[in-house]
């Protein structure tokens, strides 16, 4: 599958609301929407050859405050 139709499909499945996509043999479940958005932006950048940079940032509790 090609980086264009993996964002047809998912182009698709989210304006149907699914949170799932089968190609061919294999089955793809998003957890949600939030990530198939990301997953699609990311994509979508590498069809216009830019360059996306990913942040994340953890946070840590010891539960006692």
């Amino acid at each position: 599958m090609t980086i264009a139709q993996q964002v047809l499909a998912l182009q698709e499945a989210i304006a149907s609301g699914a949170l799932r996509i089968k190609h061919n043999d294999k089955e793809t479940t998003f957890r949600s929407l939030d990530e198939m958005q990301e997953i699609l932006a990311g994509l979508q950048a590498q069809l216009a050859g830019t360059k996306r940079v990913n942040v994340g940032y953890a946070s840590f509790s010891r539960g006692d405050r």
